[in-house]
């Protein structure tokens, strides 16, 4: 028997060892956990806990059921497993901690121990009074405490249910187990997900960044792939040999797959394959052959936890069979790529996902097209090429291969189902045929590599040094640490004797809890340094000075978990959900003003039109104008453009139904053959949004909207940024980018532009050094004006307290990097730490509330890029220009100004473009700068007539010296073709 078919065998056996692992943390779901954090296996033995779910008699043993699955005949040979067997799931609740699991539950004792230890590590505060639930980033929600033990039995209750489908005869005196299948074991992670992700995982700050469900998903992973490696390896205590694990990943260029589209169809049927692709990826790794679970996904492809087996001769058994397995899935889903699958090294901690990506960046690099053959026959080689995929031949009549054609019907099909999807950039454009490509983009290389985790602190000297001072014994003189070189020094007299005093024990037990310390190198060094994941500076450091001193920068940061690693994704993910809902809203708000922008119209002929492809669109004329129509029945039309193209027939959707009552509509079916016939009825079909996402993940979000809305949108985003973001957006960069066209534009040069952006975004990413010129300071915030060593200033709104909490200063997330050189002061901590050339390099951050005026910081800039395609080879040049992205307030806030000046007859639209002509000549003619400001001057005075008193002055004067004027006039001019109504602009 293969190995894969071994591990497909064991599959109930693997699942419910993943299953136990998301119930062993089931008392968390309550109130009472967050006033004892403790005591969360006690709650769930208090049976009112279970209510009147019934759950807890199912999965307890009163009826001897369990045991048999829950443990594997085969590993019953060995003394331990068979002395030690898993009675029931209640098991997993009571005993998963290292002092009390046994046998099979060594497992998941130890996933949680590396879960937990990293994540409870050291933490900096006492209980919360009001536990918060914060992202990865620090921004806080208040959790509904009693929504909680209100969903309780719900929750419980439809674990039950599910529960129960695995369980045959659940009524009668003889019940048996039967295998779990894909449904039910979707349907109960899901109800894991829903319920767990209402929750925390730990009441102490910083730890309260982990929700209940991220917490429990990376135990339940890490056991889960542990459970499949000893089906493989056999058995091996996990609780001594430190077991570790490797990231599988499958890889291949989403975005410039899904750019390939040469219609919306075709866009959105990619983006269908590749999520279909990428869900039968998961069932095939997750429950088809049980060997981990997802971590993350990107436009990259899709990473896995994986067994780290046992290897011979340098070959992972299984790597070869699942590989054949993943590549069948390719060809059901017919994606003309490559994929590429590779194993990360192992690691303990989990925390090597960012070097998993950044090695797929450059597998992906250089193509995503298949080596297969293109030719399959002779016959075939005089078929032209499919227009769409340019890999399949297409079909004799017609533009695109089978496939190509199938993904484009489809997308049609389920179009014309949902009221408010479309596919059509006829109904997407605004009524200047302008559509706008709108580009978000998050840089979480450093996150995913753990890099930027360590400018988190999990506690303070200050605090550590408080609590410590209040518990130790004052006659004891050896227990004053005045500072955090006497603790630095505490340490290193720890590395130098092998006994260690009472005093001392207790110093390490303020940090980790132990029963006993009995050696410190091995039971609280190496346990610390372990959970950094990197072994090579600590081999690079030859003294216990040294080493000491690396130990004391470890013990007050945080650790980039797998958990928290996890918490990036869902975060930044959320992000792009709530920007794809917020768009909505925005596009959709102008429903009740304009009628016709939002709806279809049925078009019934006299004349029946038959042999057509129903999924196709059909030219047609009516009283000269030409649109493009889809055919639903023999007889029967549906409009696919902006209603507001006819307005000329209608001022709203009553009136243009009264017109094209009794008109002639011509068809064109060829180039030859054409059709004629009356309009018979005219009704209202359905209503849709003029927008599409056609990709969205956590690192990249791409969506088509009305040019018309661009910069209100992304001026919208960039608040919810600043706002959810505000603590990190010195590391964590967003990117946004706005290409305008014209609908007639290929879409997939379009596609390709926007690929092309991202890719600029990428490459400008990168820390640089700003001075702190000023300081606004607020009770909750700190708004800093940065210039950087070009002079360009920005502006940085950093909250420095909790949400919520303005008495709690914020000295956990909102930290500043001090530029690398610069001195130090009292309130800094070490976030990095090197050597080079044999000494010690420190990297310092300080909390924003400490920051000072002249301060020299680091920051990486988000940047803003607007353009427009004129002709497809613009596409080549789409990356220059950009600019911050606070600029994209700017913008709106300039344009609302000029606009009030038109609406009010005080400028004209030719004031405009004559101010606009006279400062592009005077920058284009002059080079002394001096001359420029003088003439941009006298331009702003005699031409728009405005004060130099003003503040208005001061800000176009300066918008011009930027190019900010430009790019906005050139936008809502050229662009939005914005013009003022006739009663207010008589000149025009």
């Amino acid at each position: 028997m293969s190995d894969l078919n071994k591990i497909k065998e064991k599959r109930t056996f693997i699942l419910f060892g993943e299953i136990g692992a998301f119930f062993h943390l089931l008392g968390r779901f309550s109130s009472k956990f967050y006033n004892n954090p403790a005591s969360y296996k006690k709650i769930c033995g208090d049976t009112s806990f279970w209510g009147n779910s019934g759950l807890h008699d199912l999965i307890s043993d009163s009826k001897s059921l369990w045991e048999k699955y829950l443990n594997d005949e085969n590993l019953n040979e060995i003394e331990e497993l068979r002395k030690n067997t898993v009675k029931c799931i209640c098991c997993f609740i009571k005993y998963h901690t290292r002092n009390d699991a046994k046998g099979l539950l060594k497992i998941l004792a130890d996933a949680h121990g590396i879960v937990s230890g990293i994540e409870k590590y050291h933490s900096a505060s006492n209980p919360m009074s009001k536990p918060n639930l914060s992202n990865a980033f620090g921004y806080e929600e208040n959790i509904n405490y009693k929504l909680i033990d209100e969903r309780r039995d719900e929750f419980l209750g439809s674990l039950k249910k599910n529960m129960g489908k695995i369980i045959k005869n659940n009524n009668s005196s003889n019940p048996i187990i039967t295998p779990i299948t894909l449904e039910t074991y979707r349907e109960i992670k899901e109800i894991f997900k829903t319920y767990y992700s209402l929750a925390i995982a730990e009441t102490r700050r910083p730890n309260n960044d982990l929700s209940l469900y991220s917490y429990a998903y990376s135990i339940a992973t890490l056991t889960k792939s542990n459970y499949s490696k000893i089906i493989i390896d056999g058995w091996e205590d996990p609780l001594q040999k430190k077991s570790k694990w490797k990231i599988l990943r499958i890889n291949f260029d989403v975005i410039s797959l899904i750019s390939k589209g040469t219609k919306v169809g075709h866009i959105e049927g990619y983006k269908n394959s590749v999520n279909q692709f990428f869900d039968e990826i998961k069932d095939l790794i997750e429950f088809r052959y049980p060997l981990g679970n997802e971590l993350y996904r990107d436009t990259t492809g899709i990473y896995f936890s994986y067994p780290n087996f046992n290897q011979i001769n340098n070959s992972d058994p299984l790597l070869d069979e699942l590989k054949a397995e993943i590549n069948k899935i390719v060809r059901q889903n017919n994606l003309e790529i490559d994929v590429h699958i590779a194993l990360s090294e192992p690691s303990r901690t989990m925390t090597v996902l960012g070097s998993s990506i950044s090695s797929a960046v450059k597998d992906i690099s250089f193509t995503h097209i298949t080596t297969e053959s293109l030719s399959q026959n002779e016959e075939e080689n005089n078929k032209e090429i499919c227009w769409n995929c340019l890999f399949r031949y297409k079909e004799n009549s017609g533009l695109y291969c089978q496939v190509c054609n199938k993904r484009y019907e489809g997308r049609v099909k389920e179009c014309m189902k949902l009221s408010d999807m479309t596919i059509w950039l006829d109904e997407i454009a605004d009524i200047n045929n302008n559509i706008a490509l709108l580009i978000f983009s998050f840089d979480l290389e450093n996150w995913l590599y753990g890099k930027y985790f360590k400018t988190f602190r999990s506690n303070s000297f200050e605090m550590w040094q408080r609590k410590w001072q209040e518990s130790c014994k004052k006659e004891q003189n050896e227990c004053k640490i005045g500072s955090l070189e006497d603790l630095i020094k505490k340490f290193e007299t720890m590395l130098n004797n092998k006994k260690l005093t009472e005093c001392e024990k207790e110093i390490c037990k303020s940090f980790i809890k132990v029963k006993s310390l009995n050696n410190f190198q091995q039971e609280f060094f190496d346990p610390v340094v372990e959970r950094e994941g990197d072994s090579t500076l600590v081999k690079q450091l030859h003294n216990n000075h040294e080493r000491a001193t690396y130990l004391v920068y470890l013990l007050f940061r945080k650790y980039a978990s797998l958990s928290r690693i996890l918490g990036v994704w869902t975060t930044t993910q959320c992000f792009f959900d709530e920007i794809a809902k917020d768009i909505k809203n925005s596009v959709s708000k102008f429903a009740d003003t304009n009628d016709k922008r939002f709806l279809r119209l049925e078009i019934e002929i006299k004349d029946p039109l038959s042999n057509t492809n129903y999924s196709l669109t059909l030219p047609a004329t009516i009283e000269n104008k030409t649109l493009n129509l889809l055919q639903v029945q023999d007889n029967k039309f549906v409009t696919t453009l902006n209603l507001e193209f006819l307005s000329s027939w209608g001022r709203n959707i009553e009136e243009l139904k009264e017109f094209l009552k009794n008109k002639n509509i011509d068809f064109k079916l060829d180039k030859l053959n054409r059709h004629s016939s009356e309009i018979k009825g005219i009704e209202q079909y359905n209503s849709y949004l003029p927008y599409l996402n056609p990709i969205s993940y956590p690192n990249h979000m791409i969506t088509l909207i009305p040019a018309e809305h661009a910069i209100e949108i992304a001026n919208n985003i960039n608040k919810l940024y600043l706002e959810k973001f505000s603590k990190v957006r010195d590391r964590l960069p967003l990117h946004i980018g706005i290409i305008g066209f014209e609908k007639s534009t290929p879409l997939n040069l379009v596609m390709d532009a926007g690929r092309r952006l991202v890719d600029s975004f990428h490459s400008k990413s990168k820390t640089e050094k700003m001075i702190v010129k000023k300081i606004h300071q607020n009770n909750k915030y700190k708004t800093l004006i940065l210039e950087d060593l070009k002079g360009k200033k920005q502006k940085w709104k950093v909250f420095t307290h909790i949400n919520g909490e303005e008495e709690i200063e914020d000295i956990w997330y909102a930290n500043i990097r001090m530029a690398e050189g610069e001195e130090t002061r009292s309130e800094s901590f070490v976030y990095d730490f090197k050597k080079e050339n044999n000494k010690l390099k420190k990297k310092f951050a300080i909390p924003a509330s400490k920051i000072k005026e002249g301060d020299v910081i680091l920051f990486d800039k988000s940047y803003l890029n607007i353009s427009y395609l004129s002709n497809p080879s613009d596409r080549f040049y789409v990356g220059e220009g950009s600019r911050l992205l606070e600029d994209i307030s700017q913008i709106k806030t300039i344009w609302e100004s000029i606009e009030e000046k038109l609406k009010s007859e005080k400028w004209t639209i030719n004031k405009i473009y004559h101010f606009w002509e006279q400062i592009n000549k005077c920058q284009n003619t002059y080079d002394d700068e001096e001359i420029k400001d003088e003439l941009i001057k006298i331009h702003l005075r005699n031409i728009l007539e405005i004060s130099p008193s003003s503040d208005l002055f001061t800000t176009l004067f300066h918008a011009v010296k930027s190019g900010l004027l430009d790019t906005c006039l050139h936008w809502n001019l050229k662009v939005r073709k914005f013009k003022p109504s006739e009663e207010n602009n008589n000149e025009q």
